[in-house]
């Protein structure tokens, strides 16, 4: 009866140590210093468009938010191509815990509908597969990126992709 008491009383301690700390983790997130890092990394992997965050932040459960990105060719960094309302990423913590491999769900919504789907990173970190589903994404606000083909193109997208690219170094 002692040591049942005393293991309840240790579980309890390190639960509320863990609370704690994923608190503190929350609350103090370095988001100013991870949005620029994150904007360099992404201008230097394509150096001909730009991108600008508006904010970074948490979500829950275990989600990595990034708010208002626009995307702006580097020759014209004043007119938008695309804007991003929202991009959620969460972590495949369960498939990281069993098998050590980098997964991840995201959620992106833009141009009045959403893109969500699955990103995993290879064994050797030099590829990334993704696949996803787009749902009501009106074509008509691309306007920027379609005058280069001289067409004028409408309506709504929707439909499933799945993909592998290529990582110029490691992930």
């Amino acid at each position: 009866m002692r040591f049942l008491k005393w293991l309840t009383g240790v579980v309890s301690y390190l639960l509320y140590s863990l609370a704690v700390l994923a608190f503190m983790l929350w609350y103090q997130f370095p988001a100013e210093v991870a949005k620029n890092r994150l904007e360099f990394e992404l201008n230097r992997l394509t150096p001909d468009l730009q991108r600008e965050i508006g904010r970074v932040g948490l979500g829950l459960p275990a989600d990595f938010l990034l708010t208002d990105i626009k995307l702006a060719a580097r020759r014209q960094p004043k007119k938008s191509l695309v804007r991003i309302e929202s991009l959620s990423l969460r972590p495949n913590l369960p498939a990281y815990l069993q098998a050590r491999k980098l997964s991840a769900g995201y959620r992106l919504t833009l141009l009045g509908g959403r893109v969500s789907g699955h990103l995993s990173l290879s064994a050797d970190h030099n590829s990334l597969q993704y696949d996803g589903k787009a749902n009501g994404i009106k074509i008509n606000g691309l306007e920027q990126i379609l005058q280069g083909l001289d067409r004028t193109i409408a309506g709504i997208l929707s439909g499933s992709f799945t993909g592998k690219a290529v990582l110029d170094g490691p992930g």
